[in-house]
């Protein structure tokens, strides 16, 4: 589990540095923080998952400014202000299973494909560097 956690924090590092958001926290202080918080085992993006906030959403990621919290929080939080497509509110059933049955059938987008396999590409980077295996 372990090789798995260092390739989670190299993610989150080089993602943050995609964002402009200076990431100042060593493996160890990352690990740290996610095992004081109780939620190590629960880390994630989806719904019920917890992941690394920072204070406001501001500054970059260092021992002062970042907490653990539910990824949906987080979202919501990066919202407050901020005009969006459906303005915080759920989608009803119905807007859901149009949504759905436009998507079945259609193929991946070449743009939905070459970004997936980018994503596949990076990892597999990430592991060469860390002299880890898939």
């Amino acid at each position: 589990m372990i090789d798995e956690l260092k390739i989670a924090f190299a993610m989150q590092k080089k993602q943050a540095g995609k964002r402009n958001v200076e990431f100042n926290l060593t493996y160890e202080e990352w690990l740290n923080i996610w095992e004081s918080s109780g939620h190590l085992h629960e880390r994630g993006c989806k719904k019920g998952q917890y992941c690394m906030s920072r204070y406001g959403d501001t500054g970059s990621y260092q021992i002062d400014n970042v907490f653990i919290q539910l990824a949906t929080q987080n979202v919501s939080d990066a919202k407050k202000g901020k005009d969006t497509w459906n303005k915080g509110r759920p989608m009803s059933l119905e807007q859901k299973q149009l949504i759905s049955a436009a998507k079945k059938g259609k193929p991946w987008s070449e743009i939905k494909r070459l970004a997936h396999q980018e994503k596949i590409q990076k990892k597999e980077t990430i592991c060469k560097q860390l002299n880890l295996e898939l």
